[in-house]
């Protein structure tokens, strides 16, 4: 598995980046974030050792939400925000400390590539996957201050 060293990125230049932004600008009081919309996984990370149809199943990500949300979202006028890479990878709206933040069984199917990870390789991706989303939503949620949000 890639995870190994902490200076390294899992990302290549041919991934896309983890969090999606969608009508940024709005001024709507409306925010959608979709944590489950991407099944990408990394290039360097193989697929983490399955095959292509498991990544089209409910395991990698939440099927038909990122259709939705960008339905709402130009309904609503309201910004988007989207997680790109599967919840294979990481599950991004968990606690770093959960025991499921990486998952090496789901809905009976063995994922390969995050067996016997390290701390530290969990680390690593949580700073690769997890921050870039929190980031986002700090700035907007503390930023964009003009903005009255409508939690639902």
């Amino acid at each position: 598995m890639f995870y190994k060293s902490k200076s390294s990125s899992i990302l290549s230049v041919n991934d896309p980046d983890p969090v999606n932004m969608i009508n940024r600008h709005s001024i709507s009081p409306f925010l959608i974030i979709c944590d489950h919309a991407g099944k990408f996984i990394p290039e360097k990370l193989n697929n983490l050792g399955l095959e292509p149809n498991d990544l089209e199943r409910h395991i990698a990500f939440d099927i038909g939400i990122k259709g939705v949300g960008k339905k709402l979202a130009k309904k609503l006028n309201a910004t988007l925000i989207l997680q790109n890479y599967s919840r294979l990878v990481i599950d991004c709206n968990r606690n770093p400390n959960h025991e499921n933040l990486i998952i090496e069984i789901s809905d009976k199917t063995v994922i390969k590539g995050n067996l016997d990870l390290s701390d530290e390789e969990k680390n690593h991706v949580f700073h690769q996957f997890t921050i870039p989303i929190m980031l986002v939503l700090n700035r907007i949620l503390n930023v964009d201050k003009m903005r009255r949000f409508q939690p639902v």
